[in-house]
């Protein structure tokens, strides 16, 4: 897809009837032919394919609250992984694109200059990408789940979801079998739910009536 993009670009570059059209279509394969553009893309690709898994799985109407709780945990635990161990990984990767489709790699260990200012000392080329863009990326995106899942949102649907199966299993021992298979990743202790089944299974009897 990229290289598709790219060659047509780089044609109609040449071949605009205009010459405002060509300057704005070289501008637009300037940038997409730049490292910053491929290693943002890529960035944001690795993102999105981690996030939609959960995306897939909350509009499934079929999807109890707990499982979806649980893909949540899962979310965050691969974005945190991809973040303390994908660095070297992910460059790599992004090096190898930029091989194969001619782009230039800058030098990781020049400093990165954003304009000019006597005395200040800037970052490495490194520096940049793998903080300023990798972590700061990964972080908003947990920093969004964390704000749309906290964990004062995840015990009330886990609690709710419990009260949907105390209503809907009549059977004690098919209340705690069932207690013990979704409450797996709770916060709190199986233990304390098994002990007050009986408190509780009254609270859902009470609500279904």
């Amino acid at each position: 897809m990229y290289d598709a993009t790219y060659k047509v670009l780089e044609y109609l570059s040449d071949h605009s009837p205009s010459t405002r059209s060509r300057s704005e279509v070289g501008g637009i394969y300037k940038t997409i032919t730049t490292f910053e553009f491929v290693f943002i893309l890529h960035l944001m690709r690795r993102i999105l394919a981690i996030a939609d898994v959960l995306c897939q799985s909350l509009q499934k109407k079929t999807q109890n609250i707990l499982t979806a709780m649980r893909f949540v945990c899962t979310t965050k635990t691969i974005l945190q992984a991809l973040r303390e161990d994908g660095w070297e990984e992910f460059l790599k990767d992004v090096k190898c694109f930029c091989s194969k489709n001619d782009i230039h790699v800058p030098g990781f260990d020049g400093s990165y200059m954003v304009g000019h200012s006597c005395g200040r000392e800037y970052p490495t080329i490194e520096h940049h990408y793998h903080f300023d863009i990798f972590n700061a990326a990964i972080d908003f995106q947990m920093m969004e789940l964390d704000t749309r899942f906290n964990e004062t949102s995840i015990e009330f649907l886990s609690l709710n979801e419990t009260i949907v199966i105390l209503i809907h299993y009549p059977n004690i021992k098919d209340k705690k079998r069932k207690l013990k298979s979704c409450l797996s990743v709770h916060y709190n202790p199986i233990d304390y739910y098994i002990a007050n089944i009986h408190t509780v299974c009254y609270l859902g009897y009470t609500i279904k009536e």
